[in-house]
């Protein structure tokens, strides 16, 4: 009997939990609103006529004068509540321009068409505000963030549009690149740093496509021009290369993003995954990756040191 009852009871949590009951009282909820909604919108104006039809004309005027301040207050605050998540959502943004100018380059393409395809992008906008923006928000914030969503979005994307505006390397690339002209532009952006870089010749690049060199540094860069995310082999080919080459340094450059699978070996074998516009700070990227020394060999110096 004892068995019997727990067994209706955990049966009658189940029923609580089901998407079927969920979808049931949601659609009560909505019903229960929309009755709400419209007796406030009928009922509302009725009663105030009612009331006033009572009140002296003193009252009248005291009245409507309430009820202008009051919206006038209601204003002001939906005002207040909105700069202020705007003023959040930009210094989050200018806490991580870098990363998203990186990302909205990598996510960001035209189809065969020339039609834009923001999908990927939005979703990573999606992914910073649940990361970066979200968990600092009022409960009012919130509800104006979700309200407005497609506002918020676009001023995220604008204020990254404006950065990356300000990075000569997106003005030098071109999508209709050719690989090899990809491969000079790398080593372009390379020298542009004070590198001595060059572009090796296809039928002996030993995987790798340009060798850099700066103050007894040596680098090698495989470079990939992809309509798709890099995976495992180009990772691969610059580890042969870094060994072949006797570089210390060894990176992939794409203008697209690497797959879990790339990152997870480069993590192993020490390869750097860059986006083309990470070249023009190369010098503070490969000291994070080789001995402290190189910062010293290279002129980098990290602001904490300063």
């Amino acid at each position: 009997m004892h068995m019997d009852g727990g067994f209706r009871f955990y049966n009658s949590l189940q029923l609580l939990g089901s998407p079927k009951m969920a979808r049931r009282k949601r659609r009560n909820k909505i019903q229960l609103d929309d009755l709400l909604r419209t007796l406030v919108i009928f009922g509302g104006p009725l009663l105030a006529i009612y009331a006033l039809s009572k009140l002296t004309n003193a009252l009248v005027e005291e009245f409507c004068v309430l009820t202008l301040f009051v919206g006038f207050l209601v204003i002001l605050s939906r005002r207040a509540i909105k700069q202020r998540l705007a003023q959040k959502i930009t210094c989050a943004v200018n806490k991580n321009i870098y990363a998203l100018v990186r990302k909205q380059a990598q996510l960001l393409h035209r189809d065969d068409y020339g039609k834009l395809q923001p999908r990927h992008w939005h979703k990573e906008i999606g992914s910073f505000f649940s990361s970066q923006i979200i968990p600092e928000l009022t409960k009012n914030e919130l509800t104006l963030l979700r309200k407005h969503n497609w506002e918020w979005t676009a001023l995220v994307d604008r204020l990254v549009c404006e950065a990356k505006g300000n990075n000569p390397a997106f003005d030098a690339f071109s999508p209709k690149m050719s690989p090899t002209e990809f491969e000079v532009f790398c080593a372009d952006e390379l020298q542009r740093v004070g590198w001595d870089a060059r572009v090796t010749k296809a039928s002996r690049d030993q995987g790798v496509d340009v060798v850099a060199q700066k103050k007894g540094i040596r680098l090698v860069v495989q470079c990939k021009l992809y309509n798709q995310p890099v995976g495992n082999k180009a990772v691969q080919e610059v580890v042969a290369a870094r060994a072949h080459e006797s570089a210390q340094f060894g990176a992939v450059v794409s203008n697209n993003r690497y797959t879990a699978q790339a990152q997870q070996l480069a993590n192993t074998n020490q390869v750097a995954l860059l986006h083309y516009s990470d070249l023009r700070n190369i010098d503070a990227l490969v000291s994070q990756v080789l001995h402290p020394s190189a910062q010293s060999m290279l002129g980098y110096v990290e602001q904490g040191q300063r």
